[in-house]
Formats: structure tokens, sequence, C-alpha cells
């Protein structure tokens, strides 16, 4: 099997919401008490033999066992009241897996979950992980629209703490969702602009694992869309794009996707990430958090936002269709 892969949709500037907040949360600002009582990454000591870290405390061996039997007993529970039988099961540190296929699809899973996670989540979120993730696959995309109703490739609700999707949606469409589920797990989900949300998440619709190794930096089957709209001269100025709650259509998911791959080409998204995260959501409120986006971007780039929407455009007119892209600072791998 090839080590490339992606999610194959039609090329629209504005697609479909992907994830499911949840229900009837104010939208009052980040949530002070979010990281109370958590541990970052860095504090985190490694794993032993005899003591595995899990949630905020250390386990024992046998600790751990009896936590992981007791998680995956809760979840074959609520998939036979809510699904029926057909699931098989497999717990890794964060995440539980439930998926309608054989055992070597289960591996492929494991493997680009694993490899994912590990390569991802310490560049750009600092707290160590306080919740374990469910991941739902079910056989095929028709049994999966049945069920949920969704006509997507997959969702998030941050209120299940649950993925869902099915067997063949590709490593894209799980990669992408990880990341809302990741920044649900760092962020108020409601106080985050959905141009962030998107266009983080949908950076890592085009990826590869290889030999256990992750790649990233790509544009993908998004890009003809964003180039014909920057020719007509029909793409939002940057300014406003980067403004409000809601994705604006005139930017899209093409839009806000390769923002962040022009972030990611002048080293620049670790920063932003996690300077968004953790500095701007929890000290501004709700109508004082674009100007200070707006005033941190032109921090990090040395440019206005001006100088950076002609930039942008001239890079995003340069590049083709799932083409590896290059970053300025470093020679990519």
């Amino acid at each position: 099997m090839s080590a490339f892969y992606r999610r194959l949709a039609p090329s629209l500037l504005g697609l479909f919401i992907v994830c499911s907040p949840a229900p009837s949360e104010p939208n009052a600002g980040a949530d002070p008490d979010l990281f109370a009582g958590r541990r970052l990454l860095q504090d985190v000591v490694p794993d032993t033999n005899n003591l595995i870290q899990y949630h905020g405390r250390g386990l024992t061996a046998a600790e751990y066992d009896v936590q992981k039997r007791s998680e995956l007993e809760e979840f074959d529970t609520v998939l036979k009241q809510k699904f029926g039988n057909g699931f098989r099961l497999h717990a890794t540190k964060h995440f539980n897996i439930a998926c309608e296929c054989d055992r070597a699809q289960m591996r492929q899973l494991e493997e680009w979950i694993t490899v994912f996670y590990e390569s991802v989540y310490p560049r750009y979120f600092r707290y160590e992980i306080n919740r374990t993730f469910r991941i739902i696959y079910f056989a095929n995309r028709t049994r999966f629209i049945r069920i949920t109703g969704m006509e997507v490739y997959g969702f998030y609700r941050s209120y299940e703490q649950t993925l869902y999707t099915y067997v063949g949606s590709g490593p894209g469409t799980l990669w992408h969702e990880l990341v809302h589920a990741f920044i649900a797990a760092n962020s108020r989900r409601t106080y985050v602009r959905q141009w962030f949300d998107e266009g983080f998440a949908s950076f890592y619709e085009m990826a590869a694992v290889r030999n256990g190794t992750f790649f990233e930096g790509y544009t993908n089957w998004r890009h003809p869309a964003l180039r014909a709209a920057i020719r007509d001269k029909k793409l939002l100025p940057l300014r406003a794009a980067l403004r409000g709650e809601r994705l604006a259509p005139e930017f899209g998911y093409a839009g806000a996707r390769f923002f962040f791959c022009y972030l990611w080409i002048n080293g620049w998204m670790e920063k932003f990430v996690q300077t968004y995260l953790y500095e701007i959501l929890p000290r501004y409120p709700a109508d004082q958090l674009d100007a200070a986006i707006h005033a941190q971007l032109e921090i990090i780039s040395g440019m206005s936002l001006e100088e950076m929407e002609r930039d942008y455009h001239r890079l995003a007119l340069e590049l083709e269709k799932n083409q590896k892209l290059n970053r300025l600072s470093q020679v990519a791998r």
C-alpha cells in the first residue's frame, strides 16, 4: 500500500462543517480553570515498566491494565446499545478504538493514530492529555451515513470526546478530526475561531506515514479552488477573513487551509498555534480577540496583514495541487 494518502472530495472553497461542538455552550471566553491541575508535557516523566503516567498521575502496570480494561468494557456497552455488535476494540494510551474491520486494518489505524499523535501533539500543545478519546470506525460510508445521518467523511463530537468515521475514509480524515479533538482538549471549542479550527485541521488532510515517520506540508485537492478565487479576485481579504466566529464562505476551507500552509512554509505555524491557544484565548474577551490575533500575526511575521496577504497570494498561485511544500527556514524532509 502506498505511503501517501489523502482524503478525496470535490474541490470546493466552502465545504461542510465536520466538527460538532457541545450544544448551548456559552461563547464567553477561555475557561480560566481549563488547565488547573494539568501537567505540562515537559514535566511528565517517561513511562517505565513499573509506572505509567496517565491523566495526571502514575499508575502501576496492573492499575493501568485494570483502567484500560474498564474503559473498553464501558465503551463496548455503549457501542452495543447504540449500534449493535460487530466492533473490534483496541486500546492505546490516549485512544480507545472501535472498528468494524479485521485485525490488519486495526493495526493500520493504530499506526496512523500513534505516529500522528507522537509527531504532532507535542509540537503544538503544551499540556498532558487528561482524557481518553474514543474513535469509532463504521464498516463503510453507507453505514456511516445511515447511522449518523451526516454525509461527511468524519466528525468529532467534543461533548462525547468521540471521533466518528468509516473504513476507507483515509488517514486524512482521521488526522483532520484528531486536530479538532486536540484543540478541544486545550481550549473552549466555541471560543476558537472557525478559520483557525478548520484551517489547522485541514492542514493535516494531506500527509504521509512512511516507515514509522510522519511527513507533512502538502497542498491538496482544495488548492485549485483557492487559485481560481485569487485569480478571479473573489477571495475575501485576509484581514476580513481572519475575523469573527464563523468561517466566511468567501474564504472557506481552501483559504483557511492554505493560510496554515503559508504559516508552515515560513516556520511560523507552531509559534502561532501555541500563542493563539495559550496566550491570546485566555487573556482577551471576545470583542478584543480579533485585534489581538491580527497583532500577534504581524509580530510573528514582521509584516502587516496586507503584506502577508500579498505574499500568501503569490505563493498560492505558484503552487500546484498535491505539491510538497518547502520550508523557507529549513530543508524539507
